[in-house]
């Protein structure tokens, strides 16, 4: 995605352009608010503490937090990171497109 930041800071206006999908846009912006929501649960997590780092202790309070099903926390979390880390998007995370769209968003 960072060929995204090269040639516009500004996703709507590459869609207008037909340089990225409606689809390539859904889904960063759906990456995007998918990474707010984890990073806003990790800092009331830490409970005034700051940090964005997202440990194996802290996979199981924010799945628990966002309210993941499983029958245990172990099972929670691993729900939980199959979103942060989806097995079908293969070496592409969301994290990567939501890096891309935060970095453009930011740049505005």
């Amino acid at each position: 995605m960072l060929w995204v930041l090269r040639k516009s800071r500004d996703l709507k206006a590459l869609v207008k352009e037909g340089q990225l999908s409606q689809i390539a846009y859904d889904e960063i912006m759906e990456a995007s608010k998918f990474l707010m929501r984890v990073r806003n649960e990790l800092h009331y997590s830490q409970k005034g503490r700051t940090g964005d780092i997202l440990t194996l202790r802290l996979q199981g309070i924010v799945a628990n937090n966002l309210k993941y099903p499983g029958k245990n926390m172990v099972r929670r979390s691993e729900n939980f990171m199959l979103d942060y880390y989806p097995p079908h998007q293969g070496n592409v995370s969301s994290q990567h497109f939501a890096n891309a769209a935060l970095s453009a968003r930011s740049c505005r």
